[in-house]
């Protein structure tokens, strides 16, 4: 994503980028909950639920989950000179569901 130069390309990484991150995020949840029993199962099963229903969504909705429509791609200068990409769009609705993943 931070190398996209166009927004169909931002929007596409943004799209496969969830499947790494809900593998990941939901073998974190299980890890701790059978390692440690750290939280309740409901809790467990609710942000993993949430986070793989992000994911799915990533993939019926286009652009994906977090944009309705991504209008540009800016290129930012980090400090030391670095230059990575950053979207400019109309936020979805349905971006309140990966972000309530977290918050569970």
């Amino acid at each position: 994503m931070v190398r996209a130069q166009t927004p169909e390309q931002f929007g596409w990484a943004l799209r496969w980028v969830q499947v790494p991150l809900a593998f990941a995020f939901v073998s974190l949840i299980w890890f701790l909950w059978l390692r440690f029993g750290t939280c309740s199962l409901w809790l467990a099963v609710s942000a993993g639920g949430l986070r793989v229903l992000a994911m799915l969504l990533g993939f019926w909705f286009k652009p994906n989950v977090h944009f309705s429509k991504i209008t540009e791609v800016r290129q930012v200068s980090l400090l030391g000179g670095e230059t990575v990409s950053a979207p400019i769009g109309i936020v979805s609705p349905w971006a309140l569901i990966p972000q309530l993943s977290a918050w569970v």
